[in-house]
């Protein structure tokens, strides 16, 4: 709902889910990706979803953002012939300076720097007026550098996790043969729920 009524107005707004790994933030951003309220909002085009991770590179993840923005304006040659990070980062921010969108940015690090930066310092690119930008990671620290409105997402207790598990792992979604049971259990105990 916070997404829906932010108006942003002349500037983007920042949005984060936080919490450890396994949480489900990854799977409540797939779903505001796929929200009918939020493709009205946007438009299907201007949603851009980029896994970050680890072991990302800025150079990839520009290239994904340069063909969700720059191919309607028919100026991605001009793109792919810039090489040095900076400038392709500037070009950007200017193509995406009067674009409303909804970028989602799934499992962003406090590391790796790249050229003495954060991971967000070269993708939150998106900052036209009535943009939003979503943010998935385990760090708060992440989410407060773009002062994001953050939602902590929380583990389900051990039973429910398990009912969980079972309803999506097993057709009966019920019972289960005890070795079956133990060797399930010591996989969801290993996995965190």
């Amino acid at each position: 709902m916070s997404i829906l009524q932010s108006h942003g107005g002349d500037k983007a707004s920042h949005f984060g889910l936080q919490g450890r790994g396994g949480a489900g933030k990854t799977l409540l951003a797939q779903m505001l990706n796929n929200d009918d309220d939020i493709q009205m909002k946007y438009g299907k085009d201007p949603v851009i979803w980029m896994t970050v991770g680890l072991d990302a590179k800025v150079s990839d993840l520009y290239e994904k953002l340069g063909r969700c923005c720059i191919l309607d304006n028919g100026v991605s040659e001009k793109f792919k012939l810039i090489k040095n990070q900076e400038e392709q980062r500037t070009f950007l921010k200017n193509a995406y300076a009067e674009k409303k969108v909804f970028l989602i940015l799934d499992d962003v690090w406090e590391k790796p720097k790249y050229d003495h930066h954060d991971m967000l310092y070269w993708v939150d690119i998106p900052r036209g007026p009535g943009s939003a930008t979503l943010i998935t990671s385990r760090s708060k620290s992440v989410l407060c550098k773009v002062q994001a409105k953050v939602e902590v997402v929380l583990w389900l207790p051990k039973e429910e996790s398990w009912k969980l598990f079972c309803c999506h792992a097993f057709e009966s979604g019920g019972a289960l043969l005890t070795t079956l049971e133990e060797l399930a259990r010591d996989v969801c105990e290993e996995c965190k729920g």
